[in-house]
C-alpha cells in the first residue's frame, strides 16, 4: 500500500503513476514490448503504432537534415543551432510535429499533453488524483517488471 504520494495520475482505474513522465514510460515500454513481438492479449489497445514522442539530440539532428525531403523550420533551427529535436507524431507519422529544444520548451508539458491525446483516441480513462494510500499498481522509480497488480 502506498501513502502519502500527493498528486497522482490513474489511468483505467488500475494503475497509478507518480508522474507524466512514469506514464509517458509506461506507454513507451508498451510501444516496444509490441514491436518486439510480446504482445500480450490485454494490450490490444496498444496497436497501431503510428504515435511517437521521440527527441533526437544534435548529431542524429544533422543526419535528419541531411535527409528530410522538406525542411521545416524548427529541423532548421535545431540543425543552425545545433539543438535537440523533437518529432512527436499524435496518430499520423506522415505529420510529425517538430519542435526545436531551445531552454523555454517545456518538455514535459508536451509529454503530458501528449498523454492525455494518446488515452483520449485509444478510449483509456485518465485522472489526476490525490491519493492518501492506495492499492492501486503504482508506478514509481521502481521498474516496471518488478511491480504486481493489486486490485483497486
Amino acid at each position: 500500500m502506498q501513502k502519502g504520494h500527493g498528486k497522482m495520475i490513474r489511468l483505467e482505474q488500475q494503475i497509478t503513476f507518480d508522474n507524466y513522465g512514469k506514464l509517458f514510460d509506461f506507454f513507451a515500454q508498451m510501444d516496444s514490448g509490441i514491436k518486439d513481438g510480446k504482445l500480450f492479449e490485454s494490450y490490444l489497445q496498444f496497436e497501431g503504432r503510428s504515435w511517437s514522442f521521440v527527441t533526437y539530440p544534435p548529431d542524429r539532428v544533422v543526419a535528419l537534415y541531411k535527409f528530410a525531403p522538406a525542411i521545416d523550420p524548427d529541423l532548421q533551427e535545431a540543425y543552425d543551432n545545433q539543438l535537440s529535436l523533437l518529432e512527436i507524431c499524435a496518430g499520423n507519422y506522415k505529420n510529425p510535429q517538430y519542435i526545436a529544444v531551445t531552454p523555454n520548451v517545456d518538455v514535459y508539458g508536451l509529454k503530458k499533453k501528449w498523454c492525455h491525446e494518446y488515452c483520449r483516441v485509444h478510449g483509456l480513462a485518465l485522472c489526476e488524483t490525490v491519493e492518501e494510500e492506495t492499492d492501486a499498481f503504482v508506478i514509481s522509480e521502481e521498474s516496471f517488471a518488478e511491480k504486481e497488480a493489486l486490485p483497486c
